[in-house]
Parts: C-alpha cells; sequence; structure tokens
C-alpha cells in the first residue's frame, strides 16, 4: 500500500501551505479560539497525542480515528502515526478550540500548528495530514468551523490519488454499491430520489425502493443545522450529494447524519 512511502510524509509539510489555499496557517485559526499552547510529548495515535508536563489528551478535531478493523485501515493508521511521531512529536504546537472543546471522554478537541524548530513556519497538522492522504474529514456537530477547507484539501487528494486514495478500500462508494461496505465508516455519493419526513426523522431515499436502498437518516430536530433546514432538506431531491459516516444496515444500508458538513451538495465535476 503506497501510504506508508516515507515521500508522502515528507510531503506533507511542503504541502502544507498549499493546502491551506496558500492562505498562512495562522490566519486559517482567526474563527477558532486559542486556549493553549505546548509541547507534543507523546504521540498515542493517529490523531492524538499528549501535551509534555500534563498528560493531558489532544484529539485532532475534524478528522476520523476510529480503532482500525480492515487491514487498510490498519495501515493508514500506521502511517498517520508514523507522520505525526516524524513531523510532529517534540514540537511546539498551539492548539485552537472549535465550539466543541472537549469529546465525552474528556480529551481535548483542537485544531493544531506546529512550529517546527529553526523556520518560525507553523503549519496546521490537519491540514498537512489531509494533503498527505494519511486522513479523513469527519466533523462533528460544534466543530465543522473550518469543514469547507477541510474537504476543499481532502477533495485535491483524492483528485491526485496521494495516499488513501490509490487504495481501492477508501474509494468513494456509489449509493448502489454501499450495501457492500455494512459495518464501516465511507463516503458514498448519490442522487437523491425522494426526501420523506416523518414526525421525528427525515429520511433521503436514493432509490424508489425505501426498504432495499441507500438512504441518509436526519433527525428532524437536527434540520436546524442543515442549510435552508428542513426546507432545504425537503429540496434536495433530484440533488447529487455525497455523505460520509458509519455505514449500517436499515432496511438496506444506511448512514446518520447531524449537521451540514457530513452531507455536501455537489455540483458540476464534484
Amino acid at each position: 500500500m503506497r501510504l506508508a512511502r516515507s515521500g508522502i510524509l515528507a510531503a506533507a509539510v511542503s504541502t502544507s501551505a498549499s493546502a491551506a489555499g496558500g492562505q498562512p496557517a495562522g490566519d486559517l485559526m482567526c474563527p477558532l479560539k486559542p486556549y493553549r499552547p505546548g509541547v507534543i510529548a507523546k504521540v498515542l495515535g493517529p490523531t492524538s497525542f499528549e501535551l509534555d508536563g500534563s498528560r493531558e489528551r489532544v484529539r485532532l478535531t475534524g478528522l476520523w480515528h476510529a480503532a482500525p478493523g480492515s487491514p487498510e485501515e490498519k495501515t493508514l493508521s500506521e502511517a498517520a502515526t508514523a507522520y505525526l511521531r516524524q513531523e510532529a512529536e517534540g514540537h511546539k504546537v498551539r492548539l485552537f478550540a472549535d465550539q466543541q472543546r472537549r469529546n465525552r471522554f474528556g480529551e481535548h478537541l483542537a485544531h493544531v500548528l506546529v512550529e517546527p524548530p529553526g523556520t518560525g513556519e507553523a503549519f496546521w497538522l490537519q491540514g498537512s495530514l489531509l494533503s498527505a492522504g494519511l486522513a479523513r474529514v469527519y466533523t462533528l456537530a460544534g466543530t465543522e468551523t473550518l469543514a469547507a477547507e477541510m474537504l476543499a484539501i481532502e477533495q485535491r487528494a483524492r483528485e491526485e490519488q496521494r495516499g488513501l486514495w490509490w487504495e481501492p478500500y477508501f474509494a468513494v462508494r456509489t449509493a448502489e454499491n454501499a450495501a457492500r461496505v455494512v459495518g464501516g465508516f465511507h463516503i458514498v455519493r448519490g442522487r437523491v430520489a425522494a426526501v420523506a419526513v416523518t414526525g421525528s426523522r427525515i429520511y433521503l431515499n436514493f432509490d424508489d425502493d425505501w426498504r432495499t436502498d441507500f438512504t441518509v437518516m436526519i433527525e428532524r430536530k437536527h434540520a436546524r443545522r442543515f442549510q435552508d433546514g428542513l426546507r432545504g432538506l425537503r429540496e434536495l431531491g433530484g440533488r447529487q450529494v455525497r455523505v460520509r459516516g458509519w455505514v449500517f444496515s436499515l432496511n438496506g444500508p444506511a448512514v446518520r447524519a447531524d449537521h451540514g458538513a457530513a452531507l455536501e451538495i455537489l455540483s458540476g465535476q464534484q
């Protein structure tokens, strides 16, 4: 698998500026709240580390970080962990918080700027991982402020088949073949055939038979988190979308979405 090539890891830092579209990494953090500097004492995994002198754990917000299950996920996890150890462990970092500052495990959720010694040029850790094809975007409600920037970086890496995007296992699935990947985190693309609204839920159906087709399930109370709310969701019939999440079985394959960044509305050649 191409993920482990040292060239990919080396490219992550060199492409960090272009990953942000040429915008200085520090400027990207302006919408967020800076809340502590520190030094990465120990990398714990592909998206987590401990800060020096505190043993507090930090989780890179906006990235999928489940424990690896398949051989492909295991290789990706190892490659991303190796990158963090090579390019960030022992370095000074600045942390920036979105609306949700901790997860249910008590870990800090943060965007991270790494300050390599001697260069004076900080780079955005999430952007570098995405640009190298060593991570996928996965935001939670309350952590999506930089979702558009992260999705754009991921898209470029996917188009150029960097890192994980060269491996067929991680390919974007179509709604028609989503049943093959039940039980894993995947990105699924398709045309919404119909929108069904019930008392408590909204269903985006991708074929005429809701008992077997791919479905995106949204709790009605979360509709306000999507563009134009319930009205905007009702108008998705006939539109091409891309959704990401854990694929499970519910009258066919399904994915839950609870905020707008999880459901991209596509246009043109996207």
